[in-house]
Parts: C-alpha cells; sequence; structure tokens
C-alpha cells in the first residue's frame, strides 16, 4: 500500500472523523511511545490486528482489570475417577477497562468481588471434561453478565501431568 491509499481519517461512531495523525498524541502534540510504537510498526501490527483497531477506533489504549490464582475445586477430567473428585483449578482473568470513568465509584467499573463469585459458583456447581470447555465457558458467561466487549483467561490445572508444574490454556474473547 503506498503513502496515497492509506486512510487519512477513520470514522468513529456517531459520523466524527478522527485524523490518524493525532491518534496517541498528547495534549502538547508529541507521540506517546505505545501509540506510536503500534501506528508504525508494521511487524507489531501483523500479530495485534485487534489492539490496533481498537487503538484507531477509540484512540486510547485501555487499563486493565486482572485478578490472578483465583483457585477454585471442580470435577475435571475425562477419565471416571477424575469425576468422583474435586480438583483444583487455577483462574487468572484480564479484562480491559477505562479506569478514568470509574470517579471512584463501583457502579462505573466491574466489581471483582462478583466477578470472582459468579466464576467460582459456576466451576464448583458443574463439571467438565477439559479445560479447554472451563475456559471458553467461562468467557461467555462474564462476557453476557457484565457486557465486556473483550477479555482473557487463562485456566490451569496444576500437577496434572507427572513432572509438569500445571498445564494452562489461555483464550481470548
Amino acid at each position: 500500500m503506498d503513502a496515497a491509499d492509506k486512510p487519512r481519517h477513520v470514522e468513529l461512531s456517531g459520523g466524527i472523523k478522527k485524523n490518524l495523525r493525532s491518534i496517541g498524541r498528547s495534549n502538547r502534540g508529541k507521540s506517546t511511545y505505545t501509540s506510536n510504537y503500534i501506528l508504525h510498526n508494521p511487524a507489531y501490527c501483523a500479530y495485534n490486528t485487534a489492539l490496533l483497531c481498537y487503538v484507531i477506533y477509540f484512540g486510547v489504549l485501555m487499563d486493565t482489570l486482572s485478578i490472578k490464582n483465583l483457585t477454585v475445586n471442580t470435577r475435571i477430567g475425562v477419565h471416571d475417577w477424575e469425576q468422583q473428585i474435586l480438583q483444583r483449578l487455577v483462574i487468572d482473568i484480564s479484562i480491559p477497562i477505562d479506569s478514568t470513568v470509574c470517579h471512584d465509584e463501583l457502579a462505573n467499573t466491574i466489581d471483582y468481588d462478583k466477578l470472582c463469585q459468579l466464576a467460582t459458583t459456576y466451576l464448583e456447581g458443574n463439571a467438565f471434561r477439559l479445560i479447554e470447555t472451563v475456559a471458553n465457558k467461562l468467557a461467555e458467561l462474564i462476557k453476557d453478565e457484565f457486557k465486556v466487549p473483550q477479555l482473557t483467561i487463562s485456566v490451569s490445572k496444576p500437577y496434572a501431568i507427572k513432572n509438569a508444574g500445571d498445564i494452562r490454556i489461555t483464550v481470548t474473547r
């Protein structure tokens, strides 16, 4: 694509046009490192198209709410004996949020206590064969309940394999 073919503006919701050169600029007109790197590094863009589209569409990078090492006991496994016992899963959840709109009010953000309770209750109340299923079902549940456009979930099954610390699946939806 030559310079003449590159779009100079992107249309945002409500018919607002944003000059692509202004994305990632501070109020003094200097590019921020992150946005400048993303917009001018084709290798980065090739692997992070969704993030690039988000930056172009909204003109900002989001903050991240992270929950690490949420431990839940559930029935998980493909063998009959595994379904007879409770096994530990370790869950990590990352959700992009805009913390600037919170204004120190819980109603303006994600209630992480409620999120952890939802995940724990769901996992303790169901049986699963695969950690892949756990990750996908949990992602659907959280997206539906909290109306988040994107999240990343990692599910680990500690000591599932001899000589391995854990087996982990990570999904982004």
